[in-house]
This record gives structure tokens, C-alpha cells and sequence, in this order.
């Protein structure tokens, strides 16, 4: 099992120059984010609306782009709107966006959806600690500013997403339990070991059983450890799915549903 989690993280983890553009502002250096995918959405990607931001991280300014699907308006006075941080995965798709766009999703669940488009190679996050480099703690500052200029819900964040991003939302659990209401790792991984500190909020993990990019042992035993360790964790398997980010098996209403009811105290 170590060396599925060394294959994994080493595959999925690597880091590289390519796509940054680092600047020197003052006291500060400022990096700018080339995304290694430019549609990370698709034919879809139009739907939403592509945007750049600079978000502290650490002693840098990171120029992250990002592409945001808001609710649609009117917007009710007063009302705020929960928020997506939907990842992508290694190769720069975010396919849970096609659903996300479902005309009835849109309606039923009204929210804001927000797409971070990394370099090729940067991670979200990994076991054993955040590091310089993983992309979670930029996307949690972006997601905080866009917080504090739209009518978002902030005790209503949720971190979604699938290979790469799988892991990312499953560093969301780990990581920022105070930022995050729920996650939803699909076909991702994570050590295990640490599930006694992710049990801060509800984590609800997919995977195909003939994934054989990611092998389902990670996160079947992941889940299995934070629920042992008294937190709220759920793990559905599909027999017939491979490594599939983009299987209407995963985003369900039930999932939706579930999801948009997480809440923090």
C-alpha cells in the first residue's frame, strides 16, 4: 500500500517551472498562474465567466485565473448563495461543471461555482503536510475574496473534485476544516493514517471499482479510517466504472442534494 501511495502522489504530484511567471513587486514576488488548460470546462467553458485574481499566499502574490458560474438573477435581497471550489484533475478538466450547468441543478440548488485553472504539474495538496508549491492554499485565499465581493454563504463552502482534484478535496477535509462545510473526493486518494485529523467536517468519497489509475484501496481505506475515528464519511464504489470523472453515476441529485444540505455550525 506505501508504494501505491509513493506511485500516486509522485504521478499526480510533480512539481515544474512550466506555466509560471514570477515577478518582482516590491517586498513581494508576484507569480503569475499560466493555466495548463485553458477550457477546463469543455465545449462548456463559455458558460462561465473567466477571471484573474491576485491572492496572497505566503511571502507571494499568486495571479490566479479562474473561471466563475454564479447563480442565476435576479438575487433575492439579502439572500447569499452557498459555493462550489470545483478541482480539476492532472489534466486540467473539471468535468463535474457539465452537471453543475444542468438547467434543474441551476434552479434547485442555486450556487456559485468556481474553477481554478493550475500549471501543469502543481498539485492541489498531499498527505503529510501543506507545502510551497500545492495550489489548495491559493484556491481557499481566492475563494475567501470571492466571498467578500459576491453574496456568498460562507458557512456553506464546499470543495468538490475528481483525480487530482479527488485529492484536493480530500486536502480540504485535512487541511481546512474551519473553511469547509463538506467534500467530495471522486477516484482520489489519500494516506489513510491521517484519517483520525479529517474528521472535522462530512466527507462523502466515489470511486470505480476498475479504476486503474488510482486504485479504490486509498480511498475505501481512507474513508473507513475517518469513520473509525468518529467522523461523518460515506463511500460509494461502482462496480462497472473505471477512472471516470465525468460519470453521471457520481453527480446525482441524491449527491447534490446531500451536499447542498452541509452546513457549519
Amino acid at each position: 500500500m506505501r508504494r501505491l501511495f509513493v506511485a500516486i502522489f509522485m504521478a499526480l504530484g510533480l512539481l515544474c517551472l512550466h506555466g509560471f511567471d514570477v515577478r518582482a513587486q516590491g517586498a513581494r514576488e508576484s507569480v503569475v498562474w499560466t493555466p495548463g488548460n485553458p477550457s477546463p470546462v469543455g465545449n462548456y467553458t463559455d458558460a462561465f465567466a473567466k477571471q484573474v485574481m491576485s491572492v496572497p499566499v505566503g511571502e507571494q502574490d499568486v495571479y490566479m485565473t479562474y473561471f466563475l458560474l454564479a447563480p442565476q438573477k435576479p438575487w433575492p435581497e439579502g439572500v447569499k448563495f452557498p459555493l462550489i471550489l470545483l478541482m480539476h484533475g492532472a489534466g486540467g478538466w473539471a468535468q463535474g461543471g457539465y452537471y453543475l450547468l444542468d438547467q434543474n441543478v441551476r434552479l434547485e440548488y442555486p450556487a456559485f461555482v468556481v474553477v481554478p485553472a493550475l500549471p501543469r504539474g502543481v498539485p492541489w495538496a498531499q498527505p503529510g503536510g501543506m507545502r510551497p508549491g500545492y495550489a489548495l492554499p491559493a484556491a481557499v485565499s481566492l475563494i475567501q475574496k470571492i466571498s467578500r465581493v459576491y453574496p456568498v454563504d460562507t458557512s456553506r463552502l464546499y470543495a468538490v473534485g475528481c483525480s487530482m482534484g479527488g485529492i484536493g478535496a480530500y486536502g480540504a477535509a485535512r487541511y481546512y476544516p474551519d473553511v469547509f462545510a463538506a467534500a467530495v473526493p471522486v477516484a482520489g486518494a489519500w494516506n489513510p493514517k491521517e484519517g483520525k485529523a479529517m474528521t472535522g467536517i462530512p466527507v462523502a468519497a466515489f470511486h470505480g471499482a476498475k479504476d486503474r489509475s488510482i486504485s479504490p484501496a486509498s480511498s475505501k481505506e481512507t474513508i473507513s479510517a475517518i469513520r473509525a475515528a468518529g467522523g461523518q464519511a460515506t463511500y460509494t464504489e461502482f462496480s462497472g466504472m473505471g477512472h471516470e470523472c465525468d460519470s453521471a453515476l457520481v453527480y446525482t441529485d441524491a449527491l447534490w442534494q446531500w451536499l447542498f444540505q452541509q452546513q457549519k455550525n
